[in-house]
């Protein structure tokens, strides 16, 4: 039902069109415009920290990257393609303007990371939302592992070995 909130008993002068109405909705819902054919945005470096997991592979166990805010393991060597995990019934594009879904790096790198926690950088790329602190990606990639303090260094070295091993680093 459409009601009209009248002044006077007339109904407001709007000067709208349909297509100006249909675009706002768009935009809440998270569908960002249209970006012309001749732009080309390349990919972001940004920082991330993690907690250090660990994986049993028969039976030994392999150190692992898992996300701070919810039990993800980070695949090696593999792209990071977000999910939507707090509007699960609602279709929208991740990440979304008015959601808080993607997946999240900082602009700035920590000064100091948390004891066990795995600081480092990742490539962020397809659609990404940039925030006054940091961003959220559709899609990501870990680029290198840089500090951890309290992890011993073989399980640094580990883990280097097995979602960076195209860097080199040097030796601690």
């Amino acid at each position: 039902m459409l009601r009209w909130w009248t002044h006077r008993g007339k109904p407001p002068q709007v000067s709208v069109t349909l297509e100006e109405i249909l675009s706002q909705i768009r935009y809440l819902h998270g569908e960002l415009p249209p970006i012309q054919d001749d732009i080309r945005i390349g990919e972001i470096v940004a920082y991330r920290t993690w907690a250090l997991g660990s994986l049993a592979v028969g039976s030994r166990t392999a150190p692992v990257l898992v996300s701070l805010t919810r039990e993800h393991i980070w695949s090696p060597q593999q792209e990071e393609m977000a999910k939507c995990l707090v509007a699960r019934y609602i279709e929208h594009p991740v990440p979304s303007l008015n959601c808080t879904c993607g997946i999240y790096a900082s602009k700035r790198g920590e000064e100091k990371p948390l004891r066990f926690h795995i600081s480092g950088t990742v490539q962020l790329w397809g659609t990404v939302i940039e925030g006054t602190t940091g961003y959220r990606a559709s899609h990501a990639r870990v680029l290198s592992l840089d500090a951890a303090p309290g992890l011993k260094q073989d399980t640094l070295a580990m883990l280097r070995r097995l979602y960076t091993p195209q860097l080199e680093y040097p030796a601690s």
